[in-house]
């Protein structure tokens, strides 16, 4: 008898209009908390900071944007957070033509806030600093990527391949260490065949953009490879 009466007062309880109230309480109970509404706006403020981070891909990053699609939703969604700081901490040394060194000594500190997990307010760190709770994302990976970064502000120069190959892994590898991880893959052999590919890619990027990087006096070629066909760097 106790049963079929709470069946009644449930059934009554699902049709009834109640304004968000729990009726028959002793006292109203508000059916949608505080910490619902919290939910709720965060994770519209998140959809606002990926929509922001594609927006910023479309227009800078169209290749990786068209790609992405590829993917399934689970792995799209945070890689594109994770490409937008990428992009933004690269054009950040990239166009700061008065001291990158602090550029780079910026983003550290960025990076910092977002491990802390007060990022600035920004989509792309708000949008990262999601990824690395969700996925756990080891701090060495993108503080690596920043070293490359500082490499580039240093004006470094590569005599050998395998000073390359130094650079590469930063600035490249660590990206594909990081989508990874995004992916849930977290072996050493998975990672670095994903680090391999990330090289592979800078490769590709470097004797793609040999005109461009000169012009922005910068020279990836190895030093000994120019030597071979009669080439001194400093006159490249």
């Amino acid at each position: 008898e106790a049963g079929n009466m709470l069946a009644k007062q449930l059934v009554f309880l699902s049709h009834a209009d109640t304004g968000g109230l729990v009726v028959g309480a002793k006292a109203p109970v508000m059916l949608t908390s505080r910490a619902d509404d919290a939910q709720a706006r965060a994770a519209s403020d998140a959809a606002a900071d990926l929509a922001a981070c594609r927006a910023q891909l479309a227009d800078g990053s169209r290749t990786f944007l068209a790609a992405s699609r590829l993917l399934p939703r689970a792995v799209r969604e945070p890689a594109c957070a994770l490409y937008a700081f990428c992009r933004t901490a690269d054009d950040a040394v990239d166009l700061d033509t008065v001291d990158e060194l602090a550029a780079v000594a910026r983003l550290r500190t960025r990076l910092a806030r977002i491990y802390a997990g007060q990022p600035e307010p920004t989509p792309a760190d708000r949008a990262f600093a999601r990824v690395v709770v969700g996925h756990a994302m080891p701090r060495e990976l993108p503080e690596a990527l920043l070293d490359g970064f500082e490499w580039d502000a240093r004006g470094r120069r590569y005599e050998t391949i395998e000073d390359l190959h130094d650079y590469a892994a930063r600035v490249a590898g660590t990206v594909g260490a990081m989508m990874a991880v995004l992916m849930g893959r977290r072996s050493p052999e998975a990672l670095a065949r994903a680090c391999d590919l990330g090289v592979a890619m800078q490769y590709t990027n470097i004797a793609r953009d040999v005109g461009e990087d000169a012009r922005n006096g910068r020279l990836y070629l190895p030093h000994d490879w120019l030597r071979e066909e009669g080439i001194e760097p400093a006159e490249f």
